[in-house]
């Protein structure tokens, strides 16, 4: 995957690691297919908390990465389309008319590397944390 070879290669503030999963996939030809691993893409906001996206492995053929409608839906992509250009807005990860290219396929295509700088500028809440060790250990230095 030339996602893979790129991230062990460069420092561009993006990790991954392979998961357990189980989803179904049903396709317009009547096939279907059972994954049994998913792909998670980390990175860090401006407070260096870690976030992931996921990605389902379809083992048959050769496709990109492909983000789900649910999955921008939870990010709050909002596409400005037009028929020369294509821009993402996303205010949860601080994007602003960012161009968007597209593949030969015409689908939109998004670099992840873009998005880690995103990340990296962007704050999320986390919960709240009573003790980096656990709730029953405290050190004081």
């Amino acid at each position: 995957m030339v996602f893979c070879d790129y991230v062990a290669k460069h420092d561009c503030g993006l990790w991954y690691t392979v998961e357990e999963t189980s989803p179904r996939f049903f396709f317009a030809n009547s096939q279907q297919t059972k994954c049994a691993e998913k792909f998670v893409i980390h990175m860090y906001d401006k407070a260096f908390n870690v976030r992931t996206t996921e990605f389902d492995i379809v083992e048959e053929g050769n496709v990109p990465l492909l983000m789900s409608f649910p999955q921008m839906r939870n990010l709050g992509f909002q596409f400005e389309l037009s028929p020369q250009k294509s821009f993402l807005n996303c205010t949860r990860l601080g994007i602003w008319k960012h161009q968007l290219r597209m593949s030969k396929s015409t689908h939109l295509v998004m670099d992840f590397q873009d998005i880690a700088w995103y990340m990296s500028g962007v704050y999320f809440k986390t919960p709240q944390v009573t003790s980096f060790f656990s709730q029953h250990e405290h050190f004081v230095c």
